[in-house]
């Protein structure tokens, strides 16, 4: 069915709902209608008007009210005067408590997921609370409803003492009741008695329905894309509700901002303004520097605009949040490791990394718990932590002992998959290094902790390169020189070759021949050319750099041309094999060379037979076109692999491909 039907249908079906009331005899086969059309794009503005309509004035049962609800998914944020509607005629208590608290759910999702207009709901905020105090019925649904709603403003006195009266004549408070008390304590401690401990709001209330959950997820998706679309202004919002669920009666362990933001506002700064005043870019640049920050500071890694606030706050701000993130990952990793769920853990972590991509470089403590951690634990966190280690800032001694060194055992005991992932940590850990000993920054303090990275990028690249040249060699004969490895291998080398270039570092780093012939004998003519790319990079910068090249690679890089034109263009890569400036199969005996069944073994890697480049000659030749000498083969690769052709060319001069010594 098309969208655009299928939404006329849905407009259809509430206009005859609204006409014949409860006796629609075709209700539940043209809900499944409407619920596609709530799941797949939402309902439009004049759908959702014509669904409250019939859930207000429609005398409809139960279960029906309940299957409309939820239904009611909105493609865009709800109109104002369409939610009061609902709320007011919500407040008279019109129907049976099951829609009731359908409908608190239906309110609580909209707000959560930022779906109506706060303000416009938040004048409703003593009547829920009054209702609250007279509907037993429906008081812990709506007690989660104020709970999201409260400010610190709203906590009085006469409301601590109305909640009190309550539990006057019950044996135990309530659960949702000490949640509120909790709350209304963070804020005005001076209000609410002492003995009102902390609890987990996770396991005081359930979460809204799945349907209802995916639905209105989906809606705040579509709305953020569509805002993004048109500004380029950041939205954050502080009131987090979909933390992992912890275990009964245990805090979670990443913090919200609301639930830690603890101490009076008696003797506070009337100029101050609450972190809850700032969701975009524009406030933040407004208040940034009268912006009162919440006591834990790792409940700051909620957002954007927390990563802000922690990378330009104080000093003393910033030492505090060291201390309590250090404090988080160390007692949920080593100390109580088992007591939080993974979801909490993950989420710690990938937090973490968010803030250390937001800044550009990594958190010292981190590197120092990392450490800690792996010297004690080898689990399923590993691939979290180097997306960490990634963004280790540490001195090369540090560097070593705290990260290469963990890598390093993971590496060689891991799958093929997770040894490509920690090649390309090594890359990506290379080029954060390289931004932060930018001299740019030279004599310049980084506004975290006020950090200078002063030692010398020569240094990093080469322990970095020694380190991954030696994993990659390892790897590669291990797994027999499997093409995601050679890949990686690649990648990693062809990122330092740029590094090199933008940086015009003294020295050359060459790929080592593992690399360079493990590209060469693959099937893969996209690393064929590749490498080929790679060596005339080499070349360049040695014929405008040759004062700054050592013997040594100049050596290196004329044996690679000697024994890939030897190869592509010559056809003796195995006759002349033992020659001076050789090395691509030396070791091979005489004896296996004529041994081989095949007559021309000269010419199997040449540019018309090599591996990976038959599949091009194969569809070429059947489609009309001739190929039938090495010339024929180098105009294709001219066309297809260019790479590929600019290096034969290149090395038909084999003395102009590089300089002379």
């Amino acid at each position: 069915m098309g969208e655009n039907r299928r939404a006329s249908e849905c407009k259809q079906f509430l206009r005859r709902l609204r006409e014949k009331g409860k006796a629609y005899p075709e209700f539940r086969v043209s809900l499944n209608t409407l619920e596609e059309e709530a799941r797949k794009n939402g309902l439009d503005k004049e759908t959702m008007k014509l669904a409250l309509e019939n859930l207000m004035n429609t005398e409809l049962s139960a279960g029906n009210s309940i299957a409309l609800i939820k239904c009611m998914i909105p493609r865009d944020r709800i109109n104002d005067k369409d939610a009061k509607r609902l709320i007011a005629w919500f407040l008279s208590i019109p129907v049976s408590v099951t829609t009731l608290t359908m409908i608190i759910q239906w309110i609580i999702g909209c707000w959560e997921y930022q779906l109506i207009n706060r303000k416009s709901i938040y004048i409703f905020y003593d009547s829920f609370f009054y209702t609250m105090l007279k509907q037993d019925k429906i008081e812990s649904r709506l007690a989660h409803l104020i709970y999201l709603m409260t400010k610190p403003e709203d906590v009085t006195r006469r409301q601590v003492t109305r909640l009190l009266n309550l539990s006057i004549y019950s044996r135990k408070m309530s659960k949702h009741i000490t949640a509120l008390l909790s709350l209304f304590k963070s804020y005005k401690p001076e209000f609410v008695p002492e003995n009102i401990a902390a609890i987990n709001i996770q396991s005081t209330w359930r979460p809204i329905p799945e349907s209802l959950r995916r639905g209105f997820e989906d809606a705040r998706d579509r709305i953020i894309l569509r805002e993004a679309q048109k500004s380029n202004d950041l939205y954050c919002d502080w009131n987090i509700f979909n933390i992992p669920k912890s275990k009964k009666n245990q805090e979670p362990l990443v913090p919200s901002v609301k639930y830690f933001n603890i101490g009076s506002n008696i003797f506070s700064n009337k100029t101050e303004k609450s972190i809850f005043d700032v969701s975009n870019a524009a406030q933040l640049g407004q208040y940034h520097s009268i912006i009162k920050l919440p006591c834990n500071a790792t409940s700051l890694l909620t957002n954007v605009i927390g990563y802000h606030l922690l990378t330009y706050a104080d000093l003393e701000y910033q030492q505090r949040f060291m201390h309590n993130l250090y404090y988080t990952l160390w007692r949920s990793f080593i100390f109580e490791n088992g007591r939080y769920s993974s979801d909490e853990m993950n989420q710690i972590l990938d937090l973490t990394m968010e803030f250390s991509k937001y800044m550009q470089h990594g958190i010292s403590i981190v590197n120092y718990f990392i450490n800690e951690y792996l010297s004690c634990y080898m689990d399923e966190y590993e691939i979290k932590l180097l997306s960490l280690m990634q963004w280790s800032s540490l001195s090369v001694t540090e560097l070593q002992d705290y990260v290469l060194k963990h890598m390093k055992i993971m590496f060689y005991s891991s799958s093929v998959s997770t040894k490509c992932k920690i090649i390309r940590t090594c890359k990506k850990l290379l080029l954060n290094l390289v931004v932060v000993n930018d001299t740019a920054f030279k004599d310049k303090s980084f506004p975290f902790l006020g950090q200078n990275f002063t030692d010398k990028l020569t240094e990093y690249i080469q322990v970095i390169e020694n380190f991954c040249r030696e994993l990659v060699t390892s790897a590669l004969n291990i797994h027999n020189y499997n093409s995601l490895v050679v890949s990686e291998a690649l990648s990693f080398y062809e990122q330092i070759d740029v590094l090199e270039v933008y940086r015009e570092t003294s020295f050359v780093t060459l790929a080592p021949p593992a690399v360079i012939y493990g590209c060469f004998v693959t099937k893969s003519c996209a690393l064929l050319s590749r490498v080929c790319a790679l060596l005339l990079q080499y070349r360049k910068y040695f014929k405008e750099h040759k004062d700054r090249i050592s013997v040594r690679s100049i050596k290196w890089l004329i044996v690679y041309a000697e024994d890939l034109v030897n190869a592509l263009w010559y056809d003796n890569c195995f006759s002349n094999r033992n020659a001076s400036n050789r090395y691509f199969l030396k070791s091979l005996t005489e004896s296996a060379v004529k041994g081989s069944p095949i007559c021309d073994i000269d010419s199997l890697l040449n540019i018309y037979q090599h591996y990976a480049v038959l599949p091009y000659m194969y569809t070429l030749s059947t489609s009309g076109l001739e190929i039938k000498t090495k010339k024929d083969a180098s105009s294709v690769a001219a066309h297809y692999y260019s790479h590929v052709n600019q290096f034969i060319a290149a090395l038909l001069g084999i003395k102009d491909f590089v300089p002379k010594v």
